[in-house]
Parts: C-alpha cells; structure tokens; sequence
C-alpha cells in the first residue's frame, strides 16, 4: 500500500470532515464533533494550510487519514508553540502506520517552518514513540481539566521551552460554540 502525505487543499474538505467523524465515531472519549472543530479551526487566524495534512492512497486517490496543527501560545511569554488536533485514520486503515506518517510529516514540516514546540492531548503509549513528554515536566499546563498524563508536549528546537512555562492558550475556535 503506497501512501502519499500532502498538504489538504480546498477541494478535500470535505471529504477530510468525514474522515474525522468517521474516526472518532466509536471513541468513548469523544464529543463526535471533532469534525466541526476541524472546520472552525480553518476559518480561524491560527490554521496554518502547510500543517493541515492528509493520507492518500496513490494508486486510488482516496483519502485515509488526516492532521491537523494550528497555532497556540504557551505561558505569560507567550510563544507561539502548535497544538495538534486531530489525528484521524479511517477505522479499515488503522494499525497499518498512516497515525505515523501523518504526525511525523507534521512534525518535520513544524519544525523546518521554526516552531519551538508542539502540544497534544492523546494516549502517553503513542505518543511517546515520537518524543512526546508530560507538559508537566516543562512546567506547561493545559487550561482543560484533563489528567497531566495525558497532556503532552514536543520540544521541535533544542532548548525551545527553556524559560517557558505556564498554561497552553487555544484559540477561540478550540472553545465550543453555544446551540442556538
């Protein structure tokens, strides 16, 4: 199965929206709106198309996976660190390291563009594997009432979090809307 990462463009949205509601369709920690997010964090001043990622198969053409990083502050210093939500794999397609390629390609792209450090909120176990660490042990804290097991941190540049500490700022899009 070859695999090609790229940037998303505007004609994938919206099969990238039912990649990420299909992902986390049976995700006992999920509100099962992360695809909305996805959408408000396009539309926001934090969404950088060059970290908006997909998995396509090459042969087919069809999409398989997606990531997704947008801009955040970290502390009283405010630098600009990134946060990354969300990882989506389509459920046939899981196990097979499309998670990888993405966050990996994520990763690379984040810190050839100069960012300093990326966020996440996700499984210690997986995350680990690609130098992800406890935000506690930057003295970084995230505004959500999540267990500090589970929020992470990645330094992209050596030293990139020296002198930083305090709580992760999201962006507005990050905070659900009210129903009307």
């Amino acid at each position: 199965m070859d695999i090609l990462v790229r940037q998303e463009e505007p004609k994938d949205f919206h099969q990238v929206e039912q990649i990420v509601e299909e992902s986390f369709r049976d995700v006992q920690m999920s509100d099962h709106r992360e695809q909305l997010l996805v959408g408000r964090l396009r539309a926001s001043h934090t969404y950088m198309p060059e970290l908006a990622l997909v998995a396509e198969l090459e042969e087919a053409g069809d999409l398989i996976g997606y990531s997704l990083m947008t801009e955040v502050t970290v502390g009283d210093k405010k630098i600009t660190a990134l946060a990354l939500a969300p990882v989506a794999v389509l459920p046939d397609y899981r196990n097979e390291g499309v998670g990888t390629m993405l966050i990996r390609e994520g990763i690379r792209r984040a810190a050839s563009l100069g960012y300093r450090a990326v966020t996440v909120l996700g499984n210690p176990d997986y995350y680990h594997r690609f130098g992800f660490r406890r935000s506690s042990d930057y003295h970084i804290h995230s505004p959500f009432e999540v267990s500090g097991e589970l929020y992470l941190v990645l330094e992209l540049q050596k030293y990139g979090l020296e002198g930083v500490s305090g709580i992760v700022n999201y962006p507005d899009p990050f905070v659900e809307e009210p129903d009307s």
